[in-house]
């Protein structure tokens, strides 16, 4: 540690490994990838060893992986449920996390990332509820303009989800969503700019529904109140 803080680095990688596979060494994850970019890595892997105080949350602080333009993938522990605002901002070399069993991706939490693919099914419902409740919060996804598929449902439990305003807005290179579940709740723009968009599914029996809830177009009012309704559309039930 004494060679790593007076600049050795090599010595400063060497710790940073060493966090990296949870032998004990207490640095912030932040500060083990800013080593390991220092060191001359510019295609950093990260695995987390654990998740942070209550169980829950990725450990440190929301912005700590802010604009990490080495880190290419995240390994997060099975007990992670929540990814917090800005955590991985503009990380734009990011390729590959693990969301399967997270149910809370927080405001601008993956803007601009070079994910292609994303997959959202917890597998358990929430502590005294008899579902899971997902929230994607405002611009979580927005601009990652390398995903070209999202599916959203609960793994053999009830889920239900909540989609913010502009959580997809400018991944343009989406082209289908599926929502196993019901969206209980869909901001404005969620899909701005996804242009490449071919259709949307939803479960089977619920046409009605989500033309409700995506909303009719109507020049009378503001924009932000049917913006959604351009989309409608790309709604197709599932087969089964």
């Amino acid at each position: 540690m004494a060679a790593a803080e007076a600049g050795d680095i090599a010595a400063m990688k060497a710790v940073a490994e060493c966090y990296r596979v949870g032998d004990g060494v207490e640095q912030s994850l932040r500060k083990t990838v800013d080593w390991l970019e220092r060191s001359g890595e510019t295609q950093i892997v990260l695995d987390i060893p654990n998740a942070g105080e209550g169980g829950k949350h990725i450990p440190g602080k929301r912005h700590d992986f802010f604009q990490c333009q080495s880190l290419v993938a995240v390994h997060l522990p099975e007990e992670v449920r929540c990814i917090a605002d800005d955590m991985f901002f503009r990380c734009s070399a990011l390729r590959q996390i693990n969301l399967d069993n997270i149910y809370m991706v927080g405001k601008d939490a993956l803007v601009n990332c070079a994910i292609e693919t994303v997959t959202i099914r917890p597998k358990e419902v929430m502590p005294g509820k008899g579902f899971v409740l997902i929230n994607i919060f405002e611009s979580a996804f927005g601009g990652c303009r390398a995903l070209r598929e999202v599916t959203i449902g609960g793994d053999n439990c009830e889920a239900r989800c909540r989609i913010d305003r502009a959580a997809f807005g400018s991944c343009t290179s989406l082209e289908r969503i599926t929502l196993d579940l019901k969206v209980i709740a869909l901001g404005s723009a969620v899909f701005q700019g996804c242009e490449a968009l071919k259709e949307i599914i939803i479960p089977k029996g619920t046409l009605e529904y989500y033309q409700k809830l995506f909303g009719k177009k109507d020049d009378t009012l503001p924009s932000r109140m049917w913006d959604n309704a351009a989309f409608t559309d790309k709604l197709k039930e599932a087969e089964e």
